[in-house]
């Protein structure tokens, strides 16, 4: 599932445990992402689902579950 592999890649990048990463967690309050946090999770998903998002799509998402779901929108 497109979703519990975003939260593997954020847990990843932000070295945080898996239980900390809920679909709807704000990226930026919830899980204290900042900008370079997010692109490198952002080139990650791309690599891992063969996918290219938009950067204006990509800044829109601020949960797991808005980030899953560019991937089906942009497969």
């Amino acid at each position: 599932m497109e979703t519990d592999r975003v939260k593997e890649i954020v847990c990843a990048v932000m070295n945080l445990p898996a239980d900390m990463v809920k679909d709807d967690a704000s990226l930026r309050d919830d899980l204290l992402m900042d900008s370079l946090d997010r692109y490198q999770i952002i080139l990650r998903v791309e690599e891992a689902f063969d996918v290219e998002i938009p950067d204006e799509e990509a800044l829109r998402a601020d949960s797991v579950a808005a980030l899953a779901a560019l991937l089906g929108k942009n497969s």
